[in-house]
């Protein structure tokens, strides 16, 4: 009889580290006490994984494997993995794909030249010395006008000496300024009688308003009105129509019932 020899293996779980950089992936992984000869690589594209093979004679009968997988991260390029073997370890490199970021468009406001920006600036700010508010009575636009017509006076002292011992003579300029007075005074007095007109005008056109509101809402109930006592109309038909029609019913049995008892009657009669 021949002799039967049981070959026994143990399964090997070799260390691995990962670390990375800015351009690369590393995996490194520990294999003590085996070749370069024992050990083989190979890289599946389709499911974007490194597997690890190796094994070693311990013994007669006895054997020492391993059989690891690795996942490839997604950002790697598959085509320039590179393995290196030295010193009872492996590593690998991955390199990254370097995507560039897109351009970013200058904002408007940084491609415009400071002589443009300086002029939209300009167009946005509100013109210098332009009234914030106005009052509808016009008592402000002509007290700026009287300030305006009437410029300050500044005197020295020889001309205040002059005015007490020199006589006041008449000034010519006086009456034209008076009438100016009149004038303004007389445009203050129109423009208060057109706001006055304008205040009631509007509420005359509110009364208007009010009655025109009151005038539809009356229409709206008259409406209403019309609508319900025809309503109680068609009612009234309806229930007329009915009152004649069983009246009618009410007929038509009654000569049927004297036919009936006409013709029995009759038979009676003849017999």
């Amino acid at each position: 009889m021949a002799d039967r020899t049981l070959i026994s293996s143990d399964d090997f779980q070799p260390l691995a580290d990962w670390s990375e950089d800015t351009e690369n992936h590393y995996l490194i992984v520990h294999l003590p006490e085996f070749k370069k000869e024992q050990i083989s690589i190979t890289c599946v594209r389709s499911t974007r994984v490194i597997r690890l093979q190796g094994q070693r004679q311990l013994a007669n009968y006895r054997w020492s494997r391993f059989n690891q997988s690795y996942t490839i991260p997604q950002n790697c390029i598959l085509d320039k993995i590179q393995a290196k073997w030295q010193d009872e370890i492996i590593s690998i490199t991955m390199p990254k794909e370097i995507v560039t970021p897109p351009p970013v468009s200058a904002s408007k406001d940084e491609a415009k030249t400071p002589q443009q920006a300086q002029k939209t600036k300009q167009e946005q700010s509100p013109p210098k010395g332009a009234s914030s508010s106005y009052n509808i009575d016009g008592k402000r636009q002509a007290d700026e006008l009287l300030k305006a017509q009437k410029p300050e006076k500044k005197e020295t002292g020889d001309q205040k000496g002059q005015d007490k011992t020199s006589p006041q003579l008449p000034q010519v300029g006086s009456t034209s300024k008076k009438s100016d007075d009149r004038e303004m005074l007389k445009a203050d007095r129109n423009v208060e009688q057109t706001s006055k007109d304008f205040t009631k005008g509007t509420a005359a056109g509110s009364k208007k308003g009010l009655k025109g509101k009151k005038h539809k809402s009356g229409d709206k109930k008259l409406k209403e009105r019309k609508a319900v006592k025809e309503m109680a109309m068609e009612d009234n038909k309806e229930e007329r129509q009915a009152m004649v029609n069983m009246g009618v019913a009410i007929l038509v049995l009654v000569a049927f019932g004297a036919y009936v008892s006409y013709t029995i009657a009759s038979k009676a009669n003849e017999n």
